[in-house]
């Protein structure tokens, strides 16, 4: 049954990154539960994961339907602008399927391409104010299945996963979680704009231009919409 309703809870903004494009997702986590927003047109551009707003729309079976984000999202509390600048502590967490443990890479690897090589990259393009430190575990062998693409569910379980070798999550400003090639995922990369922690998703490509771009949208940015002539 359709109701039109008003609602209050934490904005969560992704951004999710194909070969081809990308795909805007927002979500409201509403004290009752978590809704999907979809918009018929103007989705809001000025607002952060972890904003609290007050949302305006159509109720259908767990989704919102919106007109325009200028209207129907009025921001509340927002959250703290992220920090961009210095030490960015990041953890690292490796994570295969229950049905597919495989390995493709050694911890040593993401190593190096997150924490030495994207470092890299952002120290040389901040001109050497923004750096990243901080750790990687696993591999864990996760509950879920490789036949689904539940990236909630993958980063609740994998935090799990950490804590209970002892890592504390509290230490960390920015979490990545990288697992085996996911056909179901399809996309290559998946992020948050903004949040405290942010958190990015790396769908089997562990490459810095992956890596880099993800974390971009994880310090706030959209896309730049620039053109690279070499």
């Amino acid at each position: 049954v359709e109701e039109e309703v008003e609602i209050e809870g934490v904005l969560e903004f992704l951004i999710e990154d194909w070969p081809t494009g990308a795909r805007y997702l927002y979500f409201l986590d509403a004290a009752d539960r978590r809704y999907s927003l979809h918009f018929a047109a103007y989705p809001p551009t000025h607002l952060l994961t972890g904003d609290r707003v007050r949302v305006r729309g159509v109720h259908i079976d767990g989704t919102l339907a919106l007109g325009s984000g200028k209207k129907n999202v009025q921001p509340v509390t927002p959250a703290p602008l992220p920090n961009t600048l210095g030490e960015q502590r990041t953890l690292v967490i490796l994570v295969n399927f229950s049905d597919a443990p495989t390995q493709p890479y050694t911890p040593e690897y993401a190593q190096d391409v997150v924490l030495n090589m994207t470092s890299q990259f952002y120290l040389e393009n901040s001109f050497e104010q923004t750096r990243l430190t901080g750790d990687v575990v696993g591999w864990f062998t996760i509950a879920l299945i490789s036949t689904g693409c539940s990236t909630s569910t993958l980063a609740s379980q994998a935090q799990s996963a950490a804590s209970a070798v002892g890592i504390d999550l509290t230490a960390y400003s920015h979490y990545i979680y990288a697992f085996p090639q996911n056909a179901a995922c399809g996309w290559l990369g998946l992020s948050t704009v903004g949040g405290n922690p942010s958190q990015a998703w790396i769908n089997g490509s562990l490459q810095v231009r992956v890596v880099a771009h993800e974390f971009g949208h994880g310090l706030g940015l959209w896309h730049s919409h620039a053109l690279d002539c070499g």
